[in-house]
């Protein structure tokens, strides 16, 4: 009778444990129970990675988000059939939408680059469309990470184009001032 209590005892301080980790992962921390503003801040979060000095960073980026979607996967299906309700507290994806966004080994990134990349992600994935409404009804419970996940790709791909004026703007610009001289 002792054995049972104290087992019985054991597994529901476990499954506390396991929960609160669970909460705080998918929180980012505690950052997801900040009202109105917890996938901004957790994006922010996630853009310091790029300030940290350390020579492969792109490697730790590219390793990272497989990390983080495989540990967000279980966390998630745990989550949602254990706490129906407080789904705005899970701010994960957007860490892993911004370091996909973040992860362009052509890129140079400045503060400037990483701020146009943090604002890119941001306008994308804070925008609501009818893909969101699809995404809803299709996915249930991963559309946030869909929809975040889509939202680095598309802010990756714009970065790219944007980088690519802004190394090429040098040289058109002295070939229009050449052909004006002429």
């Amino acid at each position: 009778m002792i054995i049972d209590n104290t087992l019985r005892y054991l597994l529901l301080s476990l499954m506390f444990v396991v929960k609160k980790i669970t909460v705080l992962l998918l929180s980012c921390f505690g950052i997801g129970f900040i009202p109105y503003v917890s996938g901004i801040l957790a994006s922010f979060f996630a853009t310091t990675i790029r300030f940290f000095p350390v020579q492969n960073i792109n490697e730790i980026i590219f390793l990272g988000i497989p990390a983080l979607i495989i540990l967000f996967l279980p966390l998630n299906y745990y989550f949602s059939n254990k706490m129906k309700g407080e789904q705005k507290i899970i701010v994960l994806p957007k860490v892993i939408g911004t370091w996909l966004a973040l992860s362009s080994q052509v890129i140079a990134y400045t503060t400037p680059w990483i701020l146009i990349s943090l604002s890119l992600f941001l306008v994308l994935s804070l925008s609501r469309t009818k893909f969101d409404n699809f995404l809803i009804h299709k996915t249930k419970i991963w559309n946030k990470l869909t929809k975040d996940i889509l939202s680095g790709a598309a802010a990756l791909i714009v970065l790219h184009a944007v980088y690519a004026g802004y190394l090429i703007y040098p040289f058109i610009s002295a070939y229009l001032e050449k052909q004006l001289q002429k």
